[in-house]
């Protein structure tokens, strides 16, 4: 609206991932005019600032609202980023695009989702994108929304040591690996690991860190959303209620030693000098009562994740795969760390 004292066809309130989507598919036809309200700043496309354009940050602390959610006994208060700029919280996950995957669109339509099959939203997705990768069939060329992917030789040795070499990994921030639980129904992948490099190398005493989060995909836990009082700039009152049921649990505790079994893989430790958090003194029998203490929001589906912190060499290796039952893709989640060694002048 080029004047303020215009009168909108229709007002939308909050340009996040849905509000300002649907303000530019309602402007497509020229003779409506559409009202966007925003609380946080609309940046050109040369003023993107490095907190949101950066891979390396997820809500950072002048594009997030600050709210937190109620953890439970063992953590009292658990981060609950929301992103407080034009694109919402889409504009604060460290610069990652991720789709879902067939299966669960599959459930969204099993629940009476009309509409919402793969195969039915897959041209949506084709007209969003302008990606130079994949086959034409799944990605599209000329949309609205640039998206670049790296492949397996830009990793750092610390992630070339988690991703198996034979596979054409194309991640943005980190590597992960999808597996199913031992409580998961059958074609069901509940669980991931990943591997990533959002702990600041200053926190680790060798100057490198490798974050590996630990996380339940498709938790059964429900949470609340409550209004704190009348007043809108009171922050809500959230209880994610993480882990929340016993199989929740059970399943968080599975993929903490999934993690720690893949750290003492010979391609990975080599590259670990030492396990920050929790450290070796906590033993994987102890694994629950660390789950509890350590929980942080999944960047990218919100979803409970306990981490766990090591130390790294900076050098490269030969990667091992995952098991057979298990299945590698691309995305990013929340922390474990690492310390890793500086590499050498002439490692790769």
């Amino acid at each position: 609206m080029p004047d303020s004292n215009d009168r909108a066809d229709i007002l939308i309130v909050g340009g996040g991932s849905a509000g300002a989507v649907l303000a530019a598919r309602l402007t497509e036809d020229s003779a409506r005019t559409v009202l966007l309200l925003e609380a946080g700043p609309a940046y050109g496309l040369d003023e993107i600032p490095e907190g949101v354009l950066g891979a390396a940050y997820v809500a950072d602390h002048d594009h997030d609202w600050g709210y937190t959610s109620w953890g439970n006994h063992d953590q009292r208060t658990v981060p609950a980023p929301r992103g407080k700029v034009l694109g919402g919280s889409s504009s604060v996950n460290a610069s990652v695009a991720i789709r879902p995957r067939p299966s669960d669109l599959a459930k969204w339509a099993s629940h009476g989702a009309g509409g919402w099959s793969y195969e039915e939203v897959l041209p949506a997705f084709r007209d969003l994108e302008n990606t130079p990768s994949g086959e034409d069939h799944y990605h599209g060329r000329s949309g609205p929304l640039p998206i670049r992917q790296r492949t397996l030789e830009g990793l750092t040795p610390g992630l070339r040591g988690f991703a198996p070499e034979n596979l054409q990994m194309i991640p943005a921030v980190g590597v992960v690996l999808w597996t199913p639980s031992a409580s998961a129904v059958p074609g069901e992948l509940d669980l991931n690991v990943t591997a990533t490099h959002l702990l600041p190398g200053s926190q680790s005493p060798t100057g490198g860190a490798i974050v590996m989060g630990l996380s339940v995909t498709l938790p059964e836990s429900t949470g609340t959303l409550k209004l704190a009082s009348a007043d809108p700039k009171d922050a809500p009152l959230i209880d994610s209620n993480y882990l929340g049921t016993g199989r929740d649990a059970r399943r968080a505790v599975e993929a903490f030693k999934i993690g720690r079994t893949i750290s003492r893989q010979p391609a990975f430790a080599r590259l670990i000098v030492d396990e920050l958090i929790p450290g070796p003194s906590v033993s994987d029998g102890d694994a629950a009562r660390h789950v509890f203490h350590f929980l942080a929001p999944y960047g990218h589906r919100l979803r409970p994740s306990p981490w766990e912190a090591m130390s790294c060499r900076g050098r490269s290796s030969t990667p091992s795969g995952p098991s057979k039952e298990s299945t590698a893709c691309v995305s990013l989640t929340p922390r474990s760390s690492l310390k890793c060694r500086r590499p050498s002048p002439t490692s790769p």
